[in-house]
């Protein structure tokens, strides 16, 4: 999958294009941003750390897929009840090394 980015005005919108594996599956999907997202944007690439607005895109996306991913590890935690009675972090901790092999 690959996201391309470009920033037609401050405070307006931006434009970006969806391909999948089939690169003849294109769509064009515009995005309103306030004043001030569109300045954060655009602040990030002056500051050097990023080399475009696509970059700093691609890595909110990503921070809000792994966010929601967490979240939803989290809500599947809680819902599979407490942990076995006497069951410490170093017991689990323990039982993660020597399942991978490095007890």
């Amino acid at each position: 999958m690959e996201w391309s980015f470009r920033v037609l005005a401050l405070g307006a919108n931006i434009s970006y294009f969806w391909r999948q594996e089939d690169p003849d599956m294109t769509e064009k999907i515009s995005v309103s941003l306030t004043d001030e997202h569109a300045h954060l944007l655009q602040e990030a690439v002056k500051s050097g750390d990023y080399a475009s607005s696509s970059e700093v895109i691609r890595e909110a996306l990503r921070e809000w897929k792994t966010r929601r991913l967490l979240g939803q590890m989290w809500d599947e935690g809680v819902a599979s009840g407490p942990a076995e009675p006497g069951l410490s972090m170093n017991d689990i901790k323990a039982e993660a090394r020597r399942r991978k092999g490095l007890a």
